[in-house]
C-alpha cells in the first residue's frame, strides 16, 4: 500500500554552524502510518554522518545520503533526491529549522484531500512565521500543547519582539510526488541560499493556471508584508490562503547567518537568475530534466530524439517511470550506402547498457524500422510510442505496434466483465457521443435528422466511408490487398522503355504503362463501384475527405460531405461504415454499427466487424444488406481493454503546419497526461484538468481588493502625457499670476513658506 506523505527534510551540517545538530535533535515528528519522514543528508562531513544516523534511528526518520560534500550546498538538489526516493503519493518539504504545530500531519492530510483532491497539478504551500530570536527561545520552552494558541495571540497583537513576520507562501509546498517528478523539480543553476523555490513555484503556477497573476509579476517587493497586488510576492501568497484559513502552518527558529559563508553568498546572484528563469520559462516552457522514480527498477532507456524537443516532451510524463533516458539519432547507425548498420547500433547497446528502447512510431523511416525489426528478432525489450484511436489517447505498447502489436489478440481483451465493468465502460461511451470529443478538430453536432435533411437522404440507407491520409503509416503499411501489386508488368516496363528510349523512373510513364494505382485510388475506385450497385438497393454512400488533406476525390456515385460535417452526426446517420483501417472503426463498433474493413485493422475481430477479401463489388454489396448487427458483449469487452489495459490519456497541445502541397500537418509539441498506462498496470489516474481560475470576487483576494478596485479605476484615465502638460500649464499660469501682482501671488500660496516671504516684503 502506497503511503499518502513523503516528509523531506534537506541537511547538510557543518562545523561553522553548530545549530544544525542542535535543530536535529530539537525536530519533532508525528507518528502516523499514512507518512514517512526522509532526511537527505546532503554532503555533511563524514565525521557527523553517524552521529545524524543515530538521531534519525532515534526518531524514525529515514535516512538517505547525497554525496554533494565538494559542491556548495544546494537545497533544492537536496530536496529532489528525496523525492526520487519517496513513497508518498503526495510529498513535502520541512527543513531543519522550521518546526510543526501538534496536530499538523492530520491538518496536511486533510488539506490534501480538500485542496488537491484527484487533480494531477493543483498544489499549496503552507504558511510560516518567523520568529525573533527571543520568540525562538520562548517558543521552544513553552509546552507544544498550548504555544501555538500563544504565539497565534502574538500575531494577531502585531507583537514584533516574538514573531518578525508571516511568509505566507514557503518552500513547504505539498504536491503530487508524480508531478513533481515530471516537471523536474528544482532547476539546477540554483546553489547556495534563497529563490530555488520562488522559480519553482512559478514554473507550478503557470502550469495549474488556477490564480491569476499580479500586475508587474517580474518585480520582487522583498516583502510579504503589503496589501497591493503587485509583483509575484502577491501572486504566491495566494498559495497558502487556504492552509492558513485553517490556521495550518509552520514556525522559522532563528539562527544567526554567517557573513563568510559560501551559501549565503549565492543569494544575490539567485535572486537575479530566478527572475530571469521567471521570464524564459513563461517563453519556452521547457522544465528541467525529468527526475526519475528510484522507488521501482530504474533501467537505461534509448530514445531517439533530442532532449527538450517536441517528440521527448511529449512523454516528459512518462520519463520518471521509464527509467534514465539516452537519446541519439537513427541516421548514427547507417553505413555508406545509406542501409542499417547492425555493428554499429550493436555498438551502441553495448556501451551505454541498454535495457530497453522506445520507438516513437517505428514506422517512421527505413532506418527506424530497420532498427525495430532488428529489436524485435533479438528479443529486446521495447516501448512502441504513439496516438491511440480514441480521444487523448496514446499508449505505450511493449509488443508491437497498431496491426503488428499482439497486444490486441483476442485472448487478451477477451474476458468476461463485471456488471460495474461494463457500467465504467458504457459510461465512458456514452460520455464520448454525447460530448463530442474526436481526434481530429470538428465542428458542433447538429443530429442526423439535421444532416439527413440536409444532405437529402430521405429513407435511404446510409453508407459512410472516412477516408484517410495517403502518407499515415496504416495506409503505407497495413492497407493490405489494396496496395497495388506492379511485379508481373516490370518485365513489360522494362522492354517497353528500351524501344521508346524512355526513362524507366519517370513517375508519369510508369503510371501510364503500368497503370499503376495508389491504395487510395484502388479504395475509392472500389466504393465508387459499390455506391454505383447500392443505390439501385435504396442507399446512399456519404464519403468524407480527411480534414487535413488536399488532393481530389475521383468518384461518381457518392456524396462527399462538407469537410466541416460533424462524425459524430455521420456516424449516427449511418446505417453502415467502411474504411481501410481507420479509428473511426471504433466510433462505428461502439454505436453498434456494422463496420467494413478492407485494410488491416487492430480491432479487427469476428463479431465486432467483417474484413473484406474482395475487391468484387456484387460481393461486398451483398455482405453490406446481409450484415445488420455486431456482437455488444463483444465490444464492451474490446473497449473496456483499450481504456484500461492499453491506453494512457493526455491532451495535447498542437501546431498545425502547412505543407507545400497545401495539406496541413498537426505538429504535436506536449502532452498532458491525466492516465498513465504502462505494461497493463495504471500509474496515475486523475482527473482531466478543470481550468478553473480563482475569480477577484473570491474572499480569498479580500487584502488586495481596496488595491485592485483602485488600480481598476486609475488605470484607464491615468497617462503620462496629460499629466505633464498640466504640469507646465499651472507652472506657466503662477509666473504669469507673479508678473502681473506680486503681491496677490504670495498672498495667494498655499506653501506657508513663500507666504511668510510675502509678509516680510510687503509689509504693511
Amino acid at each position: 500500500m502506497q503511503l499518502k506523505l513523503s516528509i523531506i527534510i534537506p541537511f547538510r551540517a557543518s562545523e561553522d554552524r553548530s545549530y544544525i545538530m542542535e535543530r536535529l535533535n530539537q525536530f519533532e515528528i508525528e507518528k502516523n502510518n499514512s507518512i514517512e519522514y526522509i532526511l537527505v543528508d546532503s554532503g555533511s562531513p563524514f565525521s557527523l554522518q553517524q552521529k545524524i544516523k543515530q538521531i534519525c534511528n532515534q526518531k524514525s526518520i529515514r535516512y538517505l545520503y547525497q554525496n554533494t560534500k565538494n559542491d556548495i550546498f544546494a537545497i533544492g538538489s537536496a530536496r529532489d533526491y528525496g523525492v526520487e526516493h519517496a513513497n508518498g503519493e503526495f510529498v513535502t518539504f520541512l527543513d531543519i529549522d522550521l518546526i510543526s504545530v501538534d496536530g499538523f500531519i492530520n491538518k496536511l492530510l486533510l488539506q490534501c484531500e480538500i485542496e488537491i483532491e484527484n487533480q494531477k497539478k493543483s498544489f499549496f504551500t503552507v504558511p510560516c512565521f518567523y520568529l525573533t530570536p527571543e520568540g525562538s527561545e520562548l517558543f521552544l520552552k513553552t509546552d507544544i500543547k498550548t504555544r501555538d494558541d500563544i504565539f497565534y495571540q502574538f500575531y494577531l497583537d502585531g507583537d514584533k519582539n516574538y514573531i518578525q513576520n508571516l511568509a505566507p507562501s514557503s518552500s513547504v509546498m505539498v504536491l503530487r510526488k508524480n508531478h513533481y517528478l515530471s516537471v523536474g523539480g528544482h532547476s539546477p543553476a540554483f546553489k547556495g541560499h534563497g529563490y530555488e523555490d520562488f522559480e519553482l513555484i512559478h514554473r507550478l503556477l503557470k502550469l495549474s493556471g488556477h490564480i491569476p497573476r499580479s500586475r508587474e509579476y517580474y518585480t520582487d517587493s522583498k516583502t510579504w508584508d503589503s496589501n497591493l497586488y503587485k509583483g509575484f510576492r502577491a501572486t504566491f501568497s495566494m498559495l497558502g490562503q487556504k492552509a492558513f484559513a485553517n490556521k495550518l502552518y509552520v514556525y522559522h527558529i532563528w539562527h544567526p547567518r554567517p557573513p563568510t559563508n559560501g551559501y549565503e553568498n549565492k543569494r544575490f546572484i539567485n535572486h537575479t537568475n530566478a527572475l530571469n528563469m521567471f521570464k524564459k520559462f513563461d517563453t519556452d516552457a521547457i522544465h528541467p530534466t525529468a527526475l526519475v522514480d528510484k522507488t521501482a527498477k530504474v533501467e537505461n532507456i534509448l530514445y531517439f530524439g533530442v532532449p527538450f524537443s517536441n517528440a521527448p516532451e511529449c512523454i516528459r510524463d512518462a520519463m520518471p517511470h521509464l527509467g534514465n533516458i539516452i537519446y541519439t539519432k537513427e541516421y548514427y547507425y547507417q553505413d555508406d550506402n545509406d542501409n542499417f548498420s547492425k555493428e554499429k547500433f550493436e555498438n551502441f547497446l553495448k556501451y551505454q547498457n541498454i535495457d530497453k528502447v522506445i520507438f516513437p512510431n517505428p514506422y517512421g523511416n527505413k532506418i527506424r524500422l530497420a532498427i525495430y525489426n532488428y529489436v524485435k528478432e533479438n528479443n529486446i525489450n521495447y516501448y512502441c510510442f504513439e496516438r491511440g484511436a480514441l480521444p487523448d489517447s496514446w499508449f505505450f505498447d511493449s509488443n508491437g505496434f497498431n496491426y503488428d502489436s499482439s497486444s490486441y489478440y483476442e485472448k487478451n481483451w477477451s474476458q468476461k466483465l463485471t456488471e460495474k465493468e461494463e457500467i465504467f465502460t458504457n459510461d465512458y461511451i456514452e460520455s464520448l457521443f454525447t460530448k463530442g470529443d474526436s481526434l481530429e478538430v470538428q465542428s458542433s453536432q447538429v443530429g442526423k435528422d439535421v444532416l439527413s435533411e440536409k444532405l437529402k437522404i430521405g429513407n435511404n440507407k446510409v453508407l459512410f466511408v472516412p477516408f484517410q491520409r495517403p502518407s499515415d503509416t496504416v495506409i503505407k503499411y497495413f492497407a493490405s490487398k489494396l496496395k497495388d501489386n506492379i511485379l508481373p508488368r516490370l518485365k513489360k516496363l522494362v522492354w517497353t522503355a528500351k524501344i521508346k528510349k524512355l526513362n524507366i523512373n519517370d513517375f508519369q510513364f510508369q503510371k501510364k504503362y503500368l497503370n499503376i494505382k495508389s491504395t487510395m485510388s484502388n479504395f475509392q475506385e472500389i466504393i465508387d463501384n459499390v455506391a454505383k450497385e447500392l443505390r439501385t438497393y435504396g442507399w446512399q454512400v456519404l464519403v468524407k475527405q480527411h480534414p487535413s488533406e488536399t488532393y481530389k476525390l475521383d468518384m461518381n456515385y457518392v456524396t462527399v460531405v462538407p469537410d466541416n460535417t460533424n462524425m459524430y452526426d455521420l456516424i449516427d446517420l449511418a446505417d453502415s461504415v467502411a474504411l481501410i483501417n481507420s479509428g473511426m472503426g471504433l466510433y462505428a463498433m461502439m454505436a453498434l454499427k456494422p463496420c467494413f474493413i478492407f485494410g488491416e485493422a487492430f480491432y479487427n475481430y469476428e463479431g465486432l466487424n467483417i474484413k473484406i477479401n474482395t475487391h468484387s463489388s456484387d460481393e461486398i454489396v451483398q455482405l453490406i444488406l446481409s450484415t445488420t448487427t455486431i456482437d455488444k458483449k463483444k465490444m464492451f469487452q474490446f473497449i473496456h481493454y483499450l481504456i484500461t489495459n492499453m491506453y494512457s490519456f493526455g491532451e495535447a497541445k498542437t501546431v498545425t503546419r502547412v505543407e507545400k502541397d497545401g495539406s496541413k500537418r498537426t505538429i504535436t509539441k506536449s502532452i498532458d497526461f491525466y492516465q498513465f498506462v504502462i505494461d497493463k498496470k495504471i500509474i496515475f489516474d486523475y482527473e482531466k484538468d478543470k481550468k478553473f481560475i480563482i475569480p477577484f470576487g473570491s474572499p480569498l483576494f479580500n487584502r488586495f481588493k481596496l488595491d485592485m478596485a483602485n488600480h481598476r479605476q486609475k488605470k484607464p484615465i491615468v497617462q503620462k502625457k496629460p499629466i505633464v502638460q498640466n504640469n507646465i500649464s499651472s507652472f506657466n499660469r503662477k509666473i504669469n499670476k507673479f508678473k502681473r501682482n506680486k503681491k496677490l501671488f504670495f498672498e495667494d500660496s498655499q506653501n506657508s513658506l513663500i507666504r511668510l516671504i510675502g509678509k516680510i516684503f510687503f509689509i504693511k
